[in-house]
Order: C-alpha cells, then sequence, then structure tokens
C-alpha cells in the first residue's frame, strides 16, 4: 500500500512518523483549541513552586488549580495573567515544547498531597475552544505519608497523548512529558450514559439467570 506521495507503507518504513503523517494516519490535535499549556515537571512538593507554560494569541489568561480528592477544592486562582503565543515545534511529541514559564505557582506548605488540575482560560476565546487543562502532583512529606497510595498511570497517558504530531500509538518512537495533553485527556465534560440501568449489588443476584420454564411462560 502506498500513501499519495509513494511512500511505501507496507514496507520497512511503516512505523516512520513523516509516513504516518503523510498518509494521514495520526491523531494530531495540535493547537485545535485556542490555548494550550503544560507544567514543567509531572510533581513538586509542598513548599516549591509549579511552573506553567501556556502559549495563545489572546492577549491574557486565567489560572484556577483544584486539588482533586473526593471533593475538588480550589487551591490557588490567578486572573488577567500576560500572554503569549509560541508555536509548537516540528519535535514537540518527542521533544517537547520549549515553552517560556508563563506563571509560577507557589506551593505552600499548607497544601494537601494529590492530584492537582489547572484550568487555564482564554477569556476573549472561542466558547468551547478557549480552555486548556494541565496538571500536576504535590507529593507528600516523608514524614507525614498516609498508608493508602493512588498511582497516576502518567507514562501511559504520555504514550496515549498525540499532541504535537503522534503518540507512541500512531507512529511514535519517543514521547515528551513537557508537551500540553490532547483535549479531553485530563478534564472532559460528563455526559448522559447511554442507559439507566441502576446499579446492581450481589444481594440482587443474577438477574440474567432466567429459569428456562419462566421464559416459556412469558412466550
Amino acid at each position: 500500500m502506498r500513501d499519495g506521495g509513494g511512500a511505501d507503507l507496507a514496507g520497512g518504513d511503516l512505523w516512520a512518523p513523516a509516513v504516518w503523517h503523510r498518509a494521514g494516519m495520526h491523531d494530531d490535535l495540535t493547537f485545535f483549541d485556542e490555548i494550550e499549556a503544560y507544567c514543567g515537571k509531572l510533581s513538586y512538593g509542598a513548599g516549591g513552586v509549579a511552573q506553567l507554560h501556556v502559549s495563545t494569541r489572546h492577549a491574557t489568561f486565567d489560572v484556577v488549580v483544584e486539588r482533586w480528592g473526593a471533593e475538588r477544592d480550589v487551591v490557588w486562582s490567578a486572573d488577567g495573567l500576560a500572554a503569549t503565543f509560541t508555536p509548537a515545534p516540528d519535535d514537540a511529541d518527542s521533544v517537547g515544547c520549549r515553552w517560556p514559564v508563563s506563571v509560577e505557582i507557589p506551593i505552600s506548605d499548607g497544601w494537601r498531597s494529590g492530584f492537582h488540575l489547572l484550568t487555564i482560560t482564554a477569556p476573549g476565546g472561542t466558547p468551547g475552544r478557549n480552555v486548556a487543562h494541565a496538571c500536576f502532583v504535590v507529593t507528600a512529606d516523608p514524614a507525614n505519608r498516609a498508608a493508602a497510595l493512588l498511582v497516576l498511570a502518567t507514562n501511559t497517558w504520555n504514550a496515549y497523548n498525540p499532541w504535537g504530531g503522534c503518540s507512541l500509538y500512531t507512529g511514535g518512537t519517543q514521547v515528551s512529558f513537557r508537551r500540553p495533553f490532547a483535549r479531553g485527556m485530563l478534564c472532559r465534560p460528563e455526559v448522559e450514559r447511554d442507559d439507566d440501568r441502576k446499579a446492581l449489588s450481589a444481594r440482587d443476584g443474577d438477574v440474567d439467570a432466567i429459569p428456562v420454564e419462566n421464559e416459556t411462560e412469558a412466550a
């Protein structure tokens, strides 16, 4: 099989990212939204400073940081921060974006450990395409660690992330953590389920195990 440019997709270069791009066999969502962002590190300790990298053509952006636990608690926010636009380099998917730091977020000693979601909004942007999300984890103090630990599959998230070109499942052989996540990977709107069946417990028994005679009678 050949793509429009003549590359042999059945040959040895099938997995080359350039081949996938020419053939249209990729899932690139780079700058689909009008604002994009990522954090400089996956995790920070209490007392540290989180760095956020933002790119948008709009003049300003707002940031809200929430800790996701049993509930979503706002721990930090800022409005009207100056924005700049920096394009994505050609190797953003594999090497990273290398954007300048847009804002530093101080993590006080009072912050609880856990997953923190950042919602970055361009106030003047097109509704539905004016929001980006980023994340980081606040690590626990070694002297005050809980008995339970939630492991986040950040390697898997980044393996599936197509932002900047390819994911590891669409021709990429290396991915960078220093780039935005594609839309919907960190946060997506809640949608109504396609069924309204209630959740069943073991006490309800096997509702599908209907005796044959009952099925016959019902027929």
